[in-house]
């Protein structure tokens, strides 16, 4: 995945997507799986006319997610 990506909503983009590829997928996406883990990276939501940046950040080993 690279950012940034237009969502329904216009004003709305990702940006700083970085989601590693982890086999046996050939492009990088987030999977949170049953075990607990998760696929490790982040991503930066903006909305135009706002100065707020939300950081969204995934944990590989425990899946935990936080936000910023």
């Amino acid at each position: 995945m690279n950012g940034p990506i237009k969502l329904g909503d216009s004003r709305l983009q990702l940006t700083a997507v970085n989601f590693s590829a982890v086999a046996p997928a050939s492009s990088s996406e987030v999977t949170f799986r049953a075990s607990g883990s998760a696929t490790p990276g982040g991503l930066n939501i903006t909305r135009t006319g706002s100065s707020k940046i939300y950081t969204i950040d995934v944990e590989g080993l425990t899946g935990r997610v936080s936000l910023s």
